[in-house]
């Protein structure tokens, strides 16, 4: 088991991680588990903080927004309706 504490005190919370924070749990993983098994838990973080990925609720406000000024989006594309 990880001497690491994954959950801070005020449970619920989420904790920024920065990239110093990010390097050190790769080589704490990396002693622990091996070079394989870190990287592909690494594989698992987004590239950025939570803070910066867009949930279901960001892309259906998106959305609405995007067709008040007449564009249509789908996943695949964005299409300029025409005037």
């Amino acid at each position: 088991m990880l001497p690491v504490r994954l959950l801070r005190e005020d449970a619920g919370a989420t904790m920024q991680i920065d990239e110093r924070a990010r390097r050190e749990m790769y080589e704490r993983l990396e002693v622990v588990l091996g070079a394989r098994t870190a990287d592909a838990l690494m594989e698992h973080l987004p590239p950025v903080g939570w803070a910066e990925v867009a949930t279901k609720s960001d892309l259906a406000a998106m959305r609405v927004d995007l067709e008040a000024l007449g564009i249509e989006w789908s996943p695949k594309c964005i299409v300029r309706s025409p005037a």
